[in-house]
């Protein structure tokens, strides 16, 4: 896998925050990138290394307004995510925080949505303008909607100034490396009054627990998102949060997080710390042990919600 995604390109300054660029952040921890490839490979059968532009890679919590960030943000090309949309769940068809955001939407309501993917959101839209903005050419063509087009949010928005009253980010925010750019570029887009959509990870969940999950390390995602984020995002855009609503559980996530909660509680109990990447026998071990806890479904953790939030604001 060689080269870097030339369709759009946002540049930050990886010593600041991202979103609020406040030089105010702390070290979380490090991580080796030969680690995060050896996770790439067993996983996905794929080597990022040429993605990933530093032998170490850290971890930064904002102190200022509670952003998590890696540095530096590398993020994949088109061709490092072609391979990891060859699994069959990357795109699902029906998500909760689809629902959430058809309940905002209004009959005659002009909608854009930034990363369509294959449009799964796009189908559900029947009786409202649409567009859709997706930077991969195959999954343009996989949707077969000429409604979603392929080009950048920042050229978007130079050419539809408040043009629509809803714009959605499904999945999309934790992927940017200059978020608060791209945050700006889709409020440009929106009407006076309209509704920003927002669905992505929430580092408050089981998600922040995560040992050897690649899909939340470069060059996948490069930030993590804490409720409190969301919660305060008006204070540093013209946003007004509406509506701030975790997933319920899904079914297909229920082992999965009992599992996990399993393995942090084991790795609490002998006071380990709760790494990014573990390769050890202790691991291994937890591992074993929380899969037959879950198999039994044992109630290692709560599993009122699953990993994804959804928060609606409105422009002001």
């Amino acid at each position: 896998m060689t080269g870097r995604m030339t369709v759009k390109t946002y540049n930050s300054t990886v010593t600041s925050c991202l979103l609020c660029h406040s030089s105010n952040t702390a070290e979380v921890t490090s991580l080796r990138a030969s680690d995060i490839c050896r996770l790439y490979r067993r996983h996905f059968d794929i080597d990022p290394s040429s993605l990933l532009s530093a032998g170490t890679i850290y971890l930064r919590k904002c102190l200022a307004c509670g952003l998590i960030c890696f540095d530096p943000p590398d993020t994949g090309n088109s061709e490092f995510y072609d391979r990891i949309q060859r699994n069959n769940s990357y795109y699902m068809e029906s998500k909760h925080e689809y629902h959430v955001a058809l309940a905002q939407i209004r009959e005659g309501d002009n909608v854009l949505e930034v990363g369509a993917g294959s449009g799964n959101f796009a189908k559900l839209l029947k009786n409202n303008q649409y567009t859709g903005l997706e930077l991969s050419s195959k999954a343009v063509k996989a949707a077969n909607d000429g409604r979603i087009i392929l080009q950048s949010i920042q050229n978007h928005a130079i050419s539809h100034p408040e043009a629509y009253d809803v714009v959605c980010l499904f999945q999309v925010l934790e992927h940017i490396t200059d978020p608060r750019q791209f945050l700006e570029d889709c409020i440009r887009c929106i009407k006076t009054g309209g509704k920003l959509i927002i669905a992505l990870p929430s580092s408050d969940s089981i998600m922040g627990t995560l040992i050897n999950f690649p899909l939340d390390m470069p060059p996948h995602h490069v930030t993590r998102w804490p409720d409190s984020v969301l919660r305060n995002m008006g204070k540093l855009l013209p946003l007004q949060l509406l509506l701030l609503q975790h997933e319920p559980l899904p079914p297909r996530q229920i082992r999965f997080i009992r599992r996990s909660g399993a393995i942090a509680r084991i790795y609490k109990l002998f006071n380990r710390p709760m790494p990014l990447i573990d390769f050890s026998l202790f691991k291994k071990c937890s591992t074993s042990i929380a899969v037959l806890a879950s198999l039994v479904g044992l109630p290692a953790v709560s599993t009122d919600s699953g990993v994804h939030v959804t928060a609606v604001y409105r422009k002001g």
